[in-house]
């Protein structure tokens, strides 16, 4: 294996506006031979004219369009409205048949039609199409008016699907915003969530009942009483056999309709009656004006109710989002601040009114923006969206309620190119994605051309995955670690200048300095200092070549030591890992087949070496009984004070997750490794590029890649019960990475870097606490090193290092000499009640 080969096992709104176990492979169901995606062309039907009547001539294509909405009936009609096309907004109406061929059909209004507008939201109640929200000041030439501003449309609008009539509800409420989400409950109430309005990121709940138009208007009402049906906001849902809206609202066929009726007397509809299919005729289209009409049909000023939470905890600010709604709760997941991607979980109860974030388990997706969800039974499927480098996203999750479990998928057939700005709707078991634009796009995507999931073709494992939801105090807001306050202010993050000391020799005392030891890849460095601060660096990638020097570097002054070692002196390798216990030095494993000379048939070297760090002599241990195999890209920790453990790696394109441990005791006598089995069948994924640190009775692992997937789990071994179980963590979850490092202070583990899924290198800092099982993000921590893979920490009291690693797309640069130092006494944690565990 190459040494440049060696390098590779490490291997929204905002913006557009301006393996648990180990991964399951979700097969087809054996009856069909279909993928559960496929790519479909809409059939464009001439327009629809008021009269019923249609066009001569086809629709013109509904897509490519960025930032619009999307709302399903009953009977699979998808009504997608408004949005981006090119980069003018507009506010024209579509009606996509889910049932037989997919076909797209122009429909002419009339009324109070909304002004053009993007990133709004919409739901379907039984006759009507509600729309409320989105950004309406895109047009420069009406931005202003003199001196005067041209405010944002705040008007709730509900158009009749049989009339196709508009009619504007002035409504007194929540600030104009867009990039929030809409949902119905209760049948009659529409519920917004979040978005951003004039610079400002919301986090607010308002609520607003539609029978509130009863004193002026005859709302049509179901021949008989129905329990509350769920829904979701802008995705579409199916539940309990019935399916209605894409980003919206689970209605039964008998909900209460939202239909604005001028003639009081007239009898009520029935709950829906599709468009007839008789057209003929030909006419000239005028579509409506490109504003609305301000003399709303509604002069009294109806009021929204702001939803106040009964306890303090709630989501962070946001826009971008997906929400949906599931019996009594809402669900919301992702969305930015501007400064922040999330993938958190959060459910608001409907009864109580309190929001709890979720402790969810399994393939957590990264931190998004600008995606979309729909629901089938109790899935919620999201896809794309914009990560956290700007760049569109691609995949698919999926998240199962019933217990809080997230999953991937792969090999699904030809799925849609990643984007955002999209919208999803749900009929029967299939998903639809439509529309959307990727700022980086990978394949070309036809104007006519529709995405379709069939759910049905998915088969989930069948896990007993207990559920957690933790009830913390305070918002969100106050759970991200800040800095301390201080007279002078001191940053977390520092960067200093490695004093080269001459080298340590046997004989002759050096008087040159010491050549730096940076840069430096997959080399390996204890996670600990000793009790004097001493750090000790060996191996690696150095300018391509592997090396097996050994150097020290003193926490205290900051200076590092090349060391003359003698005796069985390792190989050079890269990808191995080491520990330290009293006053030996231990490595094991790393990829030792980097010299070119090396037979393809030459094993990976399995020696055990112990350096003794006051003769500074090495040894290579003879083992009895069998051994773990050579590997490189696992992680090791010390346990029990003797014990040293090793976890996972890869050898010969295999990945590994095997567990093994070495007591330093067996010295004495009989010197033996033991395969240390799980008792139960439940263990982490194969993979390597992890961290792994020791706390007490457990080891804890994160992160890796198996060559396929990058994970962002959490696994806990318990070296009593000999038990591995996924950690239900909670807080601002990493991203999927490899090749990233970490370092414990107390019972804070520190993580930084590594290699996201899209191959770049990360600079991101997280911690992960211990008691209590959440995950925090930093900002504005002083002089952060730059994002990089392969590099290593260690802890000496309550500073972190941060030595060597290199980035495959720098974004600064580095000097040979330099080190980071995270000084944790000046982060400040809020004091959270502790996260439920589980075993």
């Amino acid at each position: 294996m190459s040494a440049g080969a060696a390098k590779s096992i490490f291997s929204c709104f905002t913006q557009r506006a301006q393996k648990s176990s180990s991964p399951t492979q979700f097969q087809q169901a054996s009856q069909s031979p279909g993928y559960p995606w496929s790519a479909r062309q809409l059939a464009l039907l001439p327009p629809l004219l008021l009269d019923d009547h249609r066009a001569t001539e086809p629709s013109p294509p509904p897509f490519p369009r960025y930032g619009l909405s999307v709302a399903t009936t009953l009977n699979g009609e998808l009504y997608l409205f408004g949005g981006l096309v090119g980069e003018t907004a507009r506010n024209e109406l579509y009606l996509i048949q889910a049932i037989g061929d997919l076909s797209s059909t122009l429909i002419q209004t009339s009324g109070d039609i909304p002004s053009p507008r993007v990133g709004h939201a919409s739901v379907i109640v039984t006759t009507d199409l509600i729309v409320w929200g989105g950004d309406t000041d895109t047009d420069q030439e009406l931005r202003w008016q003199g001196d005067k501003k041209d405010e944002r449309d705040d008007g709730l609008y509900l158009l009749n699907l049989q009339t196709k009539e508009w009619n504007r509800v002035a409504a007194s409420g929540p600030a104009c915003r867009y990039g929030h989400t809409m949902t119905v409950v209760d049948n009659s109430k529409c519920i917004i969530f979040g978005g951003q309005g004039d610079g400002k990121f919301f986090n607010d709940l308002w609520s607003f009942d539609l029978n509130s138009l009863r004193p002026r208007w005859k709302l049509s009402e179901p021949e008989a009483p129905e329990k509350p049906a769920q829904r979701i906001n802008d995705v579409s849902i199916k539940h309990e056999g019935h399916i209605v809206t894409s980003s919206q609202q689970l209605s039964q066929a008998s909900s209460v309709s939202t239909r604005v009726d001028s003639s009081i007397d007239e009898d009520v509809p029935p709950a829906y009656t599709p468009v007839p299919n008789p057209y003929k005729g030909e006419e000239t289209l005028e579509y409506g004006p490109t504003r609305p009409i301000r003399s709303a049909s509604l002069s009294s000023l109806q009021r929204w109710e702001s939803i106040e939470p009964t306890s303090p905890e709630r989501p962070a600010q946001r826009t971008g989002h997906v929400c949906i709604n599931h019996r009594d709760r809402i669900i919301i997941f992702g969305g930015t601040d501007g400064q922040y991607h999330y993938n958190d979980t959060w459910s608001f109860d409907l009864t109580t009114r309190k929001w709890s974030e979720l402790a969810c388990i399994g393939y957590i997706p990264a931190p998004r923006e600008g995606h979309a969800a729909a629901l089938v039974d109790d899935i919620m499927y999201v896809f794309g969206g914009r990560g956290v480098d700007g760049n569109a996203l691609n995949d698919l999750a999926a998240f199962k309620l019933s217990n809080q479990r997230w999953f991937m998928f792969r090999n699904m057939g030809p799925a849609p190119s990643g984007g955002s700005g999209h919208a999803m709707a749900s009929f029967g078991d299939q998903v639809f994605v439509l529309g959307g634009e990727s700022l980086t796009p990978t394949k070309p995507e036809e104007a006519n051309c529709v995405h379709v999931l069939d759910t049905k073709l998915i088969k989930y494992p069948d896990a007993n995955i207990s559920r957690v939801v933790q009830n913390s105090s305070g918002p969100i807001q106050d759970q991200q670690p800040s800095q301390l306050s201080t007279a002078h202010p001191t940053y977390p993050w520092s960067v200093h200048r490695l004093d080269l000391l001459p080298p340590l020799l046997d004989a002759t005392p050096a008087t040159d300095s010491s050549p730096p030891p940076f840069p430096r890849y997959g080399h390996a460095l204890p996670a600990t200092a000793t009790r004097d601060g001493t750090l000790y660096l060996f191996g690696g990638l150095v300018r391509e070549t592997a090396r097996n020097d050994l150097y020290l570097l003193h926490a205290r002054e900051l200076s590092a030591t090349l060391l003359q070692t003698a005796g069985e002196i390792p190989s050079p390798r890269v990808g191995h890992a080491s520990a330290i216990v009293s006053n030996v030095l231990i490595v094991w494993g790393g990829d030792t087949k980097t010299d070119p000379i090396s037979r393809q048939d030459d094993k990976q070297d399995d020696g055990l070496y112990l350096m003794n760090l006051q003769s500074k002599k090495w040894t290579r241990v003879t083992v009895s009984g069998p051994s773990p195999v050579g590997r490189y890209g696992h992680a090791v920790t010390m346990a029990h004070t003797s014990k040293f453990i090793i976890f996972g790696g890869q050898v010969d394109g295999e990945f590994l997750n095997d567990l093994w441990s070495f007591d330093l005791n067996s010295l004495r006598s009989r010197p033996q490794w033991e395969l240390m089995e799980p008792t139960s069948p439940e263990r982490p994924a194969q993979r390597l590029g992890h961290v792994c640190i020791n706390h007490g009775d457990r080891i804890i692992i994160f992160g890796g890649s198996d060559g396929q997937y990058h994970y962002n789990d959490t696994w806990s071994f318990d070296l009593t019960t000999r038990q591995w179980s996924e950690l239900t963590c909670i807080g601002f979850i990493p991203a999927p990475r490899e090749g990233h490092a970490a370092a414990l202070v107390d019972d804070v583990m520190y993580i930084f870097g590594g290699r996201g899924v899209d191959g770049k290198d990360l600079n991101d800092l997280a911690a992960f606490k211990l008691s209590n099982q959440r995950w925090y993000m930093f900002q504005n921590m002083g002089p952060a090193p730059s994002g990089r893979s392969g590099h290593a920490m260690a802890s000496f009291g309550d500073q972190v290092f941060v030595l060597g690693g290199e980035s495959f797309t720098p974004t600064k640069p580095e000097e040979a000499n330099y080190v980071h130092v995270l000084d944790t006494k000046h982060i400040k944690y809020p004091n959270t009640k502790s996260a439920q565990k589980v075993a």
